[in-house]
C-alpha cells in the first residue's frame, strides 16, 4: 500500500507530498480525452503516480520565486512569482512592472493540472505503469563503429523527456525545466 497523500494547501505543510488529491485528479482526468490509463489503474497505482509526479515536479524544475516557508516539504507555495496572465501584455518582463504576482498562499490550478497530466503519463495508456524515466538501451547513440577509427553518432531522439511536451509548455511561464540539455551519458567499458 502506498504512502497516504498529504496535500499541500498553500500554508507550507512540512509533511505534504502532493499538490492535488486523488479526487481532484479524478475530476480533472474525467474531462480529458485519452485518460483510460488513469481509470484502468488501481487506486494504489494512481496514488503512486501522483506521489511520483510531485517528486518530479519538485526535482526537475527551477521554479520562479521563492518558497514561502523554510520548513515546507514541497517547492510550492512560493512568493515573488510573476503572474504571466495579468499586467502589461505588451512588455510583460520589464523589471519595473506594477507587481502582479501569483497569490503566495495558493496551490494554483496550473500546478494541479500538470501533476495530474504527469501522473497519467507515468501510468501509461493501459494504466500499467509505463516507466517514462527508464533509460532505453543504447540511449543517445544511433551509430557506433570501430574500424580503425572510432566513430560515434548521437541521436537526441532516443529518449523521451521526463515530462510530456505539453506539460513542459504549460509550466514554462512559472519556471524552467532542468532537463532537455541534450547531453548523453558516456560510460567506460
Amino acid at each position: 500500500m502506498p504512502t497516504a497523500i498529504t496535500v499541500e494547501d498553500g500554508t507550507g505543510i512540512a509533511t505534504a507530498n502532493s499538490y492535488i488529491t486523488q479526487a481532484e485528479a479524478d475530476t480533472y482526468l474525467d474531462d480529458r480525452l485519452n485518460s483510460a490509463g488513469w481509470t484502468a489503474a488501481s487506486s494504489d497505482d494512481q496514488i503512486r503516480a501522483l506521489l511520483q509526479a510531485t517528486k518530479l515536479l519538485d526535482a526537475l524544475y527551477d521554479w520562479n520565486g521563492y518558497k514561502t516557508n523554510a520548513g515546507q516539504a514541497l517547492q510550492w507555495p512560493r512568493y515573488d512569482v510573476d503572474d504571466p496572465d495579468s499586467g502589461d501584455s505588451v512588455f510583460p518582463r520589464i523589471a519595473f512592472r506594477r507587481g502582479d504576482w501569483l497569490d503566495e498562499n495558493t496551490i494554483h490550478p496550473f500546478l494541479k493540472d500538470a501533476q495530474a497530466e504527469l501522473a497519467l503519463s507515468l501510468l501509461g495508456s493501459a494504466g500499467t505503469g509505463a516507466d517514462r524515466l527508464k533509460d532505453p538501451d543504447g540511449e543517445g547513440i544511433s551509430r557506433f563503429k570501430l574500424d580503425g577509427v572510432l566513430e560515434v553518432t548521437f541521436d537526441q531522439n532516443t529518449k523521451k523527456p521526463p515530462f510530456p511536451q505539453h506539460v513542459t509548455d504549460w509550466l514554462a511561464k512559472y519556471g524552467r525545466p532542468l532537463f532537455g540539455s541534450g547531453s548523453v551519458k558516456m560510460m567506460r567499458g
